[in-house]
């Protein structure tokens, strides 16, 4: 059986934390906001963009990640900004950065962001699914290293190049932050 080399993405790091609604600090001229994370099976309509949400597969310090498919069962996951005891104009911040910083690098070897939005003052950043880590493709005893190393290292260094390029510094690339796609 021929294996293909698999696509890599560099990606940030997707990450989960606890699933209890969290409040997020007001400034003083604003109401107080509550953070609501999605819950499994819970549908959400951004503009006729329908994305179901799935469970949690991932966490960090600032995110949640969860399984996400949309109208037309496309997998994807849903990577959800967390307050961590922010004020809300300062998670909005952070969140308009990254999603301005992701649509700007459109590249082969840049995971891709479907959609940005706020729902329920809880922000969401929906990206393609990469199902293996580096880690995972390393660590596949019946993959030959011979069929895949030039391939990702190539993939790795031409995004890590777009990424330095076009002004951006990648601050956590490790085997474990760099996805690849079978596709």
């Amino acid at each position: 059986m021929q294996v293909s080399a698999p696509r890599c993405c560099v990606a940030q790091r997707l990450c989960v934390t606890g699933r209890n609604e969290i409040p997020v600090a007001a400034t003083p001229e604003l109401p107080s906001r509550t953070f609501t994370p999605p819950t499994d099976g819970e549908t959400i309509d951004v503009g006729g963009k329908i994305y179901r949400m799935g469970k949690l597969v991932g966490h960090g310090a600032f995110r949640q990640v969860y399984d996400c498919t949309d109208e037309w069962d496309n997998e994807l996951v849903a990577k959800v900004l967390l307050p961590r005891n922010r004020p809300y104009e300062e998670i909005k911040e952070h969140f308009n950065r990254e999603t301005q910083r992701l649509i700007a690098l459109r590249h082969p070897n840049v995971t891709f962001m479907h959609n940005a939005f706020e729902c329920r003052d809880t922000f969401y950043v929906i990206l393609e699914r990469c199902h293996l880590t580096l880690s995972d493709v390393i660590n596949f005893p019946q993959l030959n290293p011979d069929l895949w190393i030039k391939q990702i290292a190539r993939d790795v260094l031409q995004a890590v190049e777009y990424i330095h390029v076009n002004g951006y510094v990648h601050k956590d690339i490790h085997p474990g932050n760099v996805f690849a796609s079978l596709a």
